[in-house]
């Protein structure tokens, strides 16, 4: 495709562990825009919270993604404290500290921060409501919101691998929509801030018109988000699953694709242009010259 070869700089010999990351798809109501909008024909009412990574970045860049990154060592020592403060146990430390992870990456490359009752606020207006305590820039309480959706792997071939999560959260603001928040994009990370409904995000990246290109883990996301139209009724399955005593098991997507017609787990199949950026071998091309790929959400 006309704007893959961009994406991931890989090196077959210097293959390395993949680094723990995480990353955050914040969905948001649709604004009443313009009839001349071209967001005017979504099917969708409501739209995503994506970045463009810098085009210098080491790792997809000059590509659109949700916010996100490497979780440190500052994460998992967040966690213990929020825990331990909240007298909670701690099951699965390495995903609470990936849910941390991405909350800190919203912050540091939006300038958005995540409360604990579902709004955002700017990094700035949420500092100075904390005067006297710990300069975070970011909310550690607000954890409990995001909901697991997924998790993927970088195949092995590439100098730089990630074994992400990727959470999601539905937000709203206090005072007006929050695609009015005035975001303040990390110069050294991210080149553009866009909130957008994910089928127009999709018809960007087809449209070479548009310089909008789609990892694959963010392609696919899109596509499983695009199949529902209403936000009220994605919510409502996001807190079903947060409120269950049991959080799922996720199985990491890597280089595998689903050969059978039949969805287990209520989980949904969708299919792939062939000629589409995919980290897969040629025999898992299928007779329709499509990739499948099975999504969990």
């Amino acid at each position: 495709m006309y704007k893959i070869s961009k994406m991931l700089r890989s090196s077959p010999a210097a293959e390395s562990l993949p680094r723990l990351a995480s990353t955050v798809v914040i969905l948001a109501g649709k604004e009443e825009r313009s009839r001349g909008s071209s967001l005017a024909a979504s099917a969708v009412d409501y739209e995503v919270l994506m970045v463009r990574r810098h085009a210098k970045a080491r790792f997809i860049p000059d590509a659109y993604v949700f916010p996100g990154g490497g979780v440190d060592d500052e994460d998992a020592e967040a966690v213990e404290r929020y825990l331990h403060r909240a007298g909670l146990p701690s099951p699965r430390p390495d995903l609470y500290s990936a849910r941390v992870a991405s909350l800190r990456e919203l912050s540091e490359e939006t300038g958005c921060v995540l409360r604990p009752d579902g709004s955002v606020e700017a990094v700035s207006t949420f500092q100075q409501a904390r005067r006297g305590l710990a300069p975070d820039i970011y909310d550690v309480e607000a954890a409990p919101l995001l909901t697991l959706l997924g998790r993927w792997i970088t195949p092995e071939g590439y100098a730089f691998r990630n074994d992400t999560y990727f959470f999601g959260a539905v937000v709203d603001s206090k005072e007006s929509a929050p695609q009015q928040l005035a975001l303040t994009p990390d110069p050294s990370e991210i080149a553009d801030i866009v909130w957008i409904a994910p089928d127009e995000a999709l018809r960007r990246h087809e449209d070479p018109r548009f310089d909008f290109t789609l990892p694959a883990p963010t392609f696919f996301l899109l596509h499983a988000l695009a199949q529902e139209r209403q936000l009220a009724r994605l919510s409502g399955r996001w807190e079903a699953q947060r409120a269950s005593i049991r959080e799922p098991e996720v199985v990491p997507i890597t280089q595998r694709v689903a050969r059978y017609n039949s969805v287990e787990n209520g989980g949904r199949t969708f299919f792939m242009p062939g000629s589409y950026y995919c980290s897969l071998s040629p025999s898992a091309l299928l007779r329709d010259g499509h990739y499948q790929y099975t999504s969990l959400m």
